[in-house]
């Protein structure tokens, strides 16, 4: 059923995209930069609209993200506003029914078009509901050539299906107009200091007795098919908690038990899960020796806080989502497996991927040890 929902729909949004186009009172000075997807990806965009931030100087900015990106986008982008809009597809629940993304965008695009923007980026290039709203509500749509998000554009940026998400990201930035973006492709992800988090980071360490050098696990991916078993962390946080290291375990407050358990039984290793804001783990990862985790988005957020990190990769595709940052600074360890599935994280799918439980503890311990010593 929900197959033939979406035949039907790529069928219609032609029809959609070309009955689409109205009358405007747009602004000459304000952009909307819109990216749906979660921390991850707002942080590999950062790259994106620093870049629009530098070709736009004199323009005001307007991040039009899902609520659940409100506080990275906040921190991570260089905008004058964040906009939050409830994007079907991201919001990690099912649709009220098959015709709630579309009476909903009737919605928001009202909204939309008071900001008076003259433009939109869309970022993520298969965004389709993205692209469609923006051309409900400004005159020019930039966004990729795939095939369902480019009915909505009035300019099409050509991205390679192959390349890094940050790269992709910067192409549609960049626009039709075949700006050079060598320079800006080169740019690594940061983040800005927080004292208050710094502090707040620093009571969290002394109250669970962690002094001097300490490694983050965070174990949690946000989807189970990338998760890799528990009982493997354990395993490598017992080798290094053995160690000069103390070891600290974070995550959200769902995945708080999980953290729990892989800390149990180890002095040296502590649980935070659920007990730190995002500027609060920022500081923490900041403060580590070394950050390791499956592919996820406070993965990217320790590498933009210029902490070595180790992902460990099984469905998602590293060559895409992987550390945008110094290879000597961050590695990737993965079976090397491909299936027809890679690339499918639904919540569908459940743990124990074939291609994760092929990854053993000592790869990643022995993928730690070597990012710990050239990083020492």
């Amino acid at each position: 059923m929900r197959r033939i929902a979406s035949q039907v729909r790529d069928r219609l949004l032609p029809v959609a995209a070309w009955t689409r186009r109205r009358r405007w009172n747009a602004s000459d000075d304000t952009i909307l930069i819109v990216q749906p997807d979660h921390l991850g990806d707002i942080l590999l965009s950062q790259p994106a609209v620093r870049h629009l931030r530098e070709i736009h100087p004199d323009s005001r900015l307007i991040a039009v993200v899902g609520p659940w990106s409100r506080e990275i986008a906040t921190i991570a982008w260089p905008v004058d506003a964040v906009v939050t809009v409830a994007f079907p597809g991201f919001t990690r629940a099912p649709a009220a029914s098959p015709i709630a993304p579309y009476r909903q965008l009737k919605r928001e695009a009202r909204r939309i078009r008071a900001l008076r923007a003259k433009s939109a980026y869309i970022l993520r290039p298969d965004a389709w509901w993205a692209a469609w709203l923006a051309s409900m509500s400004v005159p020019d749509v930039v966004c990729s050539d795939e095939p369902r998000t480019r009915r909505f554009a009035t300019r099409v940026v050509t991205v390679p299906d192959h390349e890094h998400a940050a790269l992709r990201a910067l192409r549609i930035a960049a626009g039709a107009g075949g700006q050079d973006i060598t320079a800006a492709s080169s740019r690594r992800l940061c983040l800005p200091e927080s004292a208050d988090a710094a502090r707040e980071a620093n009571r969290l360490r002394n109250e669970r007795g962690v002094a001097g050098r300490y490694l983050v696990i965070h174990p949690g991916s946000g989807t189970f098919v990338k998760e890799w078993p528990a009982a493997r962390w354990k395993a490598v946080a017992d080798a290094f908690a053995r160690e000069d290291l103390r070891v600290i375990l974070t995550g959200s407050p769902a995945e708080a038990e999980m953290c729990h358990d892989i800390a149990s039984a180890n002095p040296n290793c502590q649980s935070l899960a659920g007990q730190t804001s995002i500027p609060v783990l920022i500081e923490l990862m900041r403060g580590a020796a070394a950050a390791l985790g499956p592919d996820s988005g406070p993965l990217h957020l320790a590498v933009a806080a210029g902490t070595p990190t180790v992902h460990v990769f099984g469905p998602s595709g590293p060559r895409r989502y992987g550390p945008w940052g110094d290879p000597a600074r961050h590695r990737v360890v993965s079976a090397g497996w491909s299936c027809p599935r890679c690339g499918d994280l639904s919540a569908a799918r459940g743990p124990a991927c074939g291609c994760m439980l092929a990854i053993q503890p000592a790869e990643v311990i022995d993928a730690a040890r070597s990012v710990l010593a050239d990083n020492a």
